[in-house]
């Protein structure tokens, strides 16, 4: 694993002077698979309420590399915790876990795993598969060791043990969560996700933690906080994560656009089903015809190519639907939305069966489909996960709460913590929101014919 004569600088408005060091890290980059995620935006959609969010995942990937970097110094000032081939696994898998992201980022696995014969469909299989398949990322990776490929891949779908080289990358500490509230909260220009990074970093270390499974007490060490001086932190980081979910990522009419997007999209594949010659290209229409895609296809499909195919479908007469969904995507004419009340799942669905009808019946008076016209959507989001499980029974336990060092110098779940402000407000700390999104002009009656709005 050569390094670089002159290490190589990246200005990143977020850290500053991002380093790499490695030559192999260089050639990764300027793969055209790493490339790719330019054209994927960080925030799909959101950019369609907040001007600023343009950012892309390749910026939030060169974020996590930086951050893992700093994160391994951190762990292992002295170099005897980690070995250089975990090392290497950890900063490439930082580069490289989101390589698998299609267009607008998560909104299209949620349209993917409804094509018909959809399967592992999740950016993080994606990215393993391209890790494993794409000829210029393995060759590049291959070249510094056989084994890196495997053992990113091990890293990003968090199989690889000791627990502690994943948690890196994957965890409630990990630095995927650290870039992107930081990221994202600047290039929206909020302020929820900002929080104390310099200290935050300074205060992790690894220890070894238990937990009682079917099969009795297991241990394993993971990455901790020492409570003694960065709870405080961690705190804001996680009731941020909770703000950024509830104002950004669950925008209303981020939502709507990212549900208008599927609708469209859907329709597009039915049409192609049925032998309509829309524009798109050959891996958007394998996936309507429900064939499998090559690593190769996959990656033509990037934000670029799917917003040129919305700019011809405006245009092309053959149907009403793609036509205007098209046109109002394109135009911002976004649909409204209709808040469903209900803190419970139960509640939500009864007033969902009981008022649907009602809402129905307003979209077909009005002239619409309720099929494509009144769209369902239910946003959930745990911001602080407060439990510990085993993976399969069998493995070792992979912990999803945190782990804090006390003042006695035990390691304690922060979820035993009574005075901690995250267990105080836990249960507003779970978010949920459900909404019917209608044409304007339907929202309007909706809102008059329903009591709760």
């Amino acid at each position: 694993m050569a390094d670089l004569a002159r290490p190589k600088f990246i200005l990143d408005p977020i850290h500053g002077l991002i380093r790499i060091e490695q030559d192999y890290m260089l050639r990764l980059l300027d793969t055209p698979a790493v490339q790719r995620l330019r054209r994927i935006r960080q925030l799909g959609m959101a950019g369609l309420v907040y001007p600023g969010a343009e950012h892309s995942r390749l910026t939030h990937s060169l974020g996590v590399h930086h951050l893992a970097s700093r994160v391994l110094q951190q762990l292992d000032p002295d170099g005897t915790r980690f070995d250089d081939t975990q090392r290497a696994g950890v900063l490439t898998a930082a580069l490289l876990h989101d390589v698998g992201h299609g267009p607008f980022s998560h909104v299209f696995e949620r349209i993917y795993e409804q094509m018909p014969g959809a399967q592992n469909v999740g950016h993080e299989d994606w990215s393993r598969r391209i890790v494993q398949d794409d000829e210029a990322v393995h060759r590049t990776l291959s070249d510094v060791s056989p084994d890196l490929p495997d053992l990113v891949c091990r890293i990003v779908d968090k199989s690889y043990r000791p627990h502690y080289v994943t948690a890196i990358i994957s965890s409630q500490l990990d630095v995927d969560r650290f870039d992107y509230l930081l990221r994202d909260s600047h290039m929206t220009g909020v302020k929820y996700g900002e929080f104390d990074l310099e200290w935050m970093l300074r205060t992790l270390t690894i220890r070894t933690v238990e937990v009682l499974t079917f099969s009795g007490v297991r241990t394993y060490d993971t990455i901790v906080i020492d409570g003694r001086r960065g709870l405080s932190g961690l705190e804001m980081q996680l009731i941020g994560r909770h703000n950024m979910y509830r104002h950004v990522y669950f925008h209303k009419t981020v939502r709507s656009a990212e549900v208008m997007l599927m609708v469209l999209l859907l329709r597009a594949a039915e049409l192609l089903q049925a032998g309509a010659p829309l524009t798109c290209n050959a891996a958007f229409r394998r996936m309507a015809m429900g064939e499998q895609l090559s690593v190769a296809d996959y990656l033509t499909l990037d934000d670029f190519a799917v917003w040129s195919w919305l700019q011809a479908w405006r245009g092309e007469p053959q149907d009403r639907i793609l036509n205007e969904f098209a046109a109002r995507l394109v135009d911002r004419r976004l649909f409204k939305g209709i808040p469903v009340p209900g803190r419970e799942a139960v509640e939500r669905r009864m007033l969902w069966a009981s008022n649907g009808e009602i809402v129905a019946d307003l979209v077909r008076k009005a002239g619409y489909d309720p099929r494509y016209y009144m769209l369902r959507d239910d946003a959930a989001d745990v911001a602080y996960k407060n439990y510990v499980f085993a993976a399969d029974g069998k493995r070792d336990p992979v912990g999803d709460d945190i782990w804090y060092v006390d003042h006695d110098n035990s390691v304690k779940r922060l979820s035993w913590k009574e005075d901690s402000i995250v267990n105080a407000a836990r249960d507003a700390l779970s978010y949920r929101e459900a909404w019917w999104f209608v044409p304007e002009d339907v929202a309007a009656a909706a809102r008059t014919a329903l009591s709760w709005t």
